[in-house]
C-alpha cells in the first residue's frame, strides 16, 4: 500500500489518513486489512492495547480507560480475545456508554466506545 503525504494550508507536510492507518497497524502489529475499517484511530482520546490479554482483562482495562476520559470522548480498545466480544457488548447494553464502532478482522477486535 502506498503512503501518501498531503500538504497542509501552512505548507508543512502532515500525514494523510492512509499513512496514519498504515503506521498504526504496523505499530500495533495488526493486519493491514483492518485499515479500511478503523475509524480515525489517531483522533481517539485514548487507545488501549489489550492484545494478548484474556478475559476479563480487556474489559477491565476499558473500564479504567473510560474512567480517565470525559463524557462524550471516545476510547479505542484493541483486543485479540474472542471472549471480549461477548463481554463488551454485554457491558454496553447495561451501561450509559455507546459502542460507536466494532470491527473484527483476522481474530483482532477493535472497539470504539463513547463515554456516556
Amino acid at each position: 500500500m502506498p503512503i501518501f503525504l498531503t500538504e497542509s494550508t501552512n505548507n508543512t507536510m502532515k500525514m494523510s489518513y492512509s499513512e496514519k492507518y498504515l503506521l498504526f497497524c504496523h505499530f500495533y502489529a495488526l493486519p493491514y486489512s483492518l485499515i479500511p475499517f478503523i475509524i480515525d484511530i489517531m483522533t481517539m482520546i485514548k487507545t488501549i492495547d489489550a492484545k494478548g490479554l484474556s478475559c476479563p482483562l480487556p474489559l477491565l482495562k476499558a473500564k479504567q480507560g473510560l474512567y480517565q476520559i470525559k463524557t462524550g470522548e471516545r476510547l479505542c480498545v484493541l483486543s485479540t480475545d474472542a471472549g471480549s466480544v461477548r463481554d463488551f457488548h454485554a457491558f454496553i447494553d447495561f451501561s450509559v456508554h455507546h459502542m460507536i464502532e466494532f470491527t473484527e478482522v483476522d481474530d483482532h477486535y477493535c472497539y470504539v466506545i463513547e463515554k456516556g
